[in-house]
């Protein structure tokens, strides 16, 4: 049997376990693959089928799909949404399997329900006698407190593989709880300052207005305003800003329609006069408020009128009943402002059983360590 019809079976029950290596198998799985995800303990945005759906059509460019489903008696139980590519560690060339991930997904875990162990260690089963060959298997940006993976990573230990986890970002986010006046309150003495102070000056310069777009007629044309926003300034500079790459305006043009469809879509606006000043891109999902970009114009930076902007967006979820709002990405002054608290993020290493896989182990979690300890001394 060629990988992809290979099957696995582990402990007392039995799970058939395939690895799907073209979109066009996975696309069918779409009402049972979210129906999963809600049933996951991270049921995240970024592992809803439409979101990966999106981000392949978009990134799979020199990449082998390589998802993988365990089923028990016909019913979906596990997945992991994985791609094949060609890597190299320590310069040492290896065949790389890894989290179906990039720097525009901001987490990664997989998908069972929560008494779903013996399912994800099929999983690992079927990968410890995958006829494909690989090397190592890295997972991103998973949340320390929500890491699904545990019985997959489990079962590789049980098997002498070499396993090892990285911490690579603390990411900001806030539970909603309470009443909006309650935070408020808790904020630092010159935060509180500062909005009212800013928000003062902004107001003598004309009409300030917040507003948010949801409908779906109405996203192409007010996502092209908002992204012009979002290149301003040092993004522009730095050539990292949406509308720099054709390819990452395409993917989230694309991501505003889906979720515009599915009423998930935030964009949110502060207007002076009628004109826009500050602009934010979230998906609300899941009882979550993800904040995917902001933008504003630096004209107007004197005025913070990008956390003003916040500020109007975090009322709106106190007031709304959303149950957490996620910064995403690394900390920074203008997120640790709203007294966040923050969520570890780790990317996870699995080497193969092997003489390589245990040099390649050493090397990245006992000699590298100790080198930089050594340099810090």
């Amino acid at each position: 049997m060629g990988p992809a019809d290979d099957s696995s079976r582990h402990g007392a029950a039995a799970f058939e376990v395939v690895e799907l290596d073209a979109w066009e198998r996975v696309a069918p799985l779409r009402d049972e693959w979210d129906a999963l995800l809600a049933e996951s303990p991270d049921a995240s945005l970024f592992l809803l089928h439409e979101w990966l759906d999106n981000w392949w059509a978009h990134f799979a460019s020199g990449r082998r799909l390589a998802v993988l489903v365990a089923r028990e008696r016909g019913r979906l139980a596990a997945a992991l949404p994985l791609i094949e590519e060609r890597g190299a560690m320590f310069g040492r060339p290896i065949r790389l399997l890894r989290s179906m991930t990039n720097d525009h997904s901001f987490r990664f875990n997989a998908l069972a329900r929560r008494d779903g162990g013996p399912a994800l260690a099929a999983l690992w089963t079927y990968l410890r006698g995958r006829t494909r060959p690989w090397d190592v298997l890295r997972l991103e940006e998973i949340p320390h407190d929500r890491c699904t993976l545990e019985p997959f990573l489990a079962a590789a230990r049980g098997d002498g593989a070499f396993v090892g986890a990285s911490r690579q970002l603390d990411v900001p986010y806030l539970p909603i709880e309470g009443s909006w006046a309650e935070y408020h309150a808790s904020l630092s003495k010159n935060m509180r300052a500062n909005l009212r102070k800013k928000g003062r000056r902004l107001s003598e310069e004309g009409a300030v207005a917040f507003r948010s777009v949801r409908a779906r007629e109405d996203v192409a044309s007010v996502l092209q305003t908002g992204l012009v926003l979002e290149s301003s300034g040092w993004k522009a500079q730095e050539g990292s800003a949406i509308v720099s790459d054709s390819n990452l305006t395409s993917f989230y043009s694309r991501w505003a329609e889906i979720a515009a469809s599915r009423g998930w879509l935030r964009l949110s606006f502060l207007d002076v006069n009628g004109a826009p000043v500050a602009f934010d891109f979230s998906t609300l999902y899941g009882g979550c408020y993800y904040d995917l970009k902001m933008g504003y114009d630096p004209a107007w930076e004197r005025f913070s009128v990008g956390q003003l902007l916040k500020a109007r967006i975090l009322e709106a979820c106190f007031e709304d009943g959303v149950a957490e709002y996620d910064f995403l990405g690394a900390s920074m002054r203008a997120k640790d402002d709203w007294m966040p608290r923050k969520r570890g993020h780790d990317w996870w290493f699995v080497f193969r059983r092997s003489l390589t896989g245990r040099a390649l182990h050493f090397l990245k979690f006992t000699a590298t360590p100790m080198a930089k300890r050594l340099r810090g001394h």
